[in-house]
């Protein structure tokens, strides 16, 4: 099968072959031309949606069932000219240059669509969303309505997208809805790489996180670093699920941030006593509009603002809060993100002064005294503002930098 665009890994994988065989399915029967994968509760984000679409799309019998290829294009992270180029470039690869936009499209149909929804409904179905034989995956979009734009500009093509929600638009979808991990495999996640970690301890964290793989991933990563440091994973996690609320409820906002906000607050609270630097620049990240990704180049340009940051100290940072999955990178471009549970809380606690004050270190850093971040900072002319240098840095509330923006 061929690939266009960087299908998200699934390092660390943990079981959910039951969503994975229900993804399998409804790209294997047919039946539309349009798979939507969404959270089991509208809105909740970090359920491992994206992670069970890739699982997906490495059995073999999707591999036969698209003979053209996958196209998978990450909606999120970036700014809208980057969405624009990467999907031109996964549509070239996957059909080749000479793929003719709106080909397979009649302006009589469009027109006579205009003021009609059944004729609407019936040219989404019949000729836009109609099962070919390559796969475009969208990953990442806020609701499932917003590939309506892309999919009319392309023909041939089964479309599966993940989304925050379905939406009400689109009732001719398979939806496949991703619930939180079983206890055993929550569990699995819980003591990964941890054999020492006593199991009703575990299964503690597992009921107070609710399945919720977001929370889970956190709460593994801020154990396993308190053992690197020599700390007994039992009691680190016994002190961790003694911290948090009570029992998450993944149908209730304010229930997902308490658990996530106190996730975060461990996290700073434990890198305080070991590297009181790296908490400092972690909440400088507040500065960033959380729909956006932040360039690692531009990360570096904050953190070594004042001078004194080594490229080494700058890649190293950044695998500590990897390690402690407060941020994420992007596998097919050298940024970086936080979910919005997490960007909510390190904005909080980074306040209105500390807004500013990470707002003033970026604007008056000097770009030639920027070191690279190691292995983490991409080449130079990357065209996504991989180096401090190619950065235009403006004085004002909004910096613009290609694919990033700061508020």
């Amino acid at each position: 099968m061929g690939q266009a665009g960087a299908i998200a890994g699934i390092d660390g994988w943990i079981g959910r072959q039951d969503d994975v065989d229900r993804v399998v399915s409804a790209l294997t029967r047919q039946e539309s031309g349009l798979i939507v994968v969404v959270p089991s509760v509208d809105g909740v984000e970090g359920l491992g949606v994206t992670a069970v679409v890739a699982a997906a799309l490495r059995r073999p019998e999707v591999d036969e069932r698209f003979p053209g290829g996958v196209g998978w294009l990450n909606a999120g992270g970036t700014h809208v000219e980057d969405r624009a180029a990467e999907f031109t470039e996964v549509l070239d690869r996957l059909h080749g240059e000479d793929v003719e936009l709106y080909s397979h499209l009649e302006l009589s149909d469009l027109v006579g669509a205009a003021n009609d929804d059944e004729a609407v409904g019936e040219l989404l179905r019949e000729q836009i969303f109609r099962p070919g034989p390559r796969l475009m995956v969208v990953d990442g979009l806020r609701h499932a309505g917003q590939v309506v734009p892309l999919a009319f500009a392309v023909p041939g093509c089964t479309w599966l997208v993940t989304a925050r929600a379905a939406g009400e638009e689109l009732p001719f979808a398979a939806t496949v809805r991703v619930g939180p991990m079983p206890p055993d495999e929550s569990l699995a996640l819980l003591r990964r790489d941890l054999p020492a970690l006593d199991a009703g301890t575990a299964a503690r964290l597992a009921e107070l996180t609710g399945g919720w793989p977001l929370a889970l991933t956190m709460a593994h990563g801020l154990i396993v670093s308190q053992v690197v440091t020599g700390e007994p994973a039992t009691e680190a996690a016994a002190r961790l699920a003694a911290g948090l609320p009570g029992p998450v409820d993944l149908a209730v906002p304010a229930s997902r941030a308490r658990l996530i906000g106190a996730l975060v607050d461990h996290a700073l609270g434990w890198l305080r006593t070991v590297d009181p630097a790296a908490a400092t620049r972690f909440l400088q990240l507040g500065l960033f509009d959380h729909d956006e990704g932040i360039p690692i180049g531009v990360a570096a340009l904050l953190w070594s603002s004042g001078g004194g940051v080594t490229g080494g100290q700058i890649g190293a940072l950044i695998a500590r809060l990897e390690g402690l999955s407060l941020v994420r990178r992007r596998t097919d471009q050298p940024v970086l993100g936080l979910a919005d549970a997490v960007a909510e809380r390190v904005r909080e606690l980074l306040g209105a002064d500390g807004l500013q004050r990470a707002r003033r270190a970026l604007t008056e850093a000097d770009p030639g005294d920027t070191p690279k971040a190691g292995p983490t900072c991409p080449a130079r002319g990357s065209g996504c503002c991989a180096t401090p240098s190619g950065c235009t840095r403006r004085r004002a509330t909004r910096t613009r930098c290609g694919s990033w923006s700061a508020t």
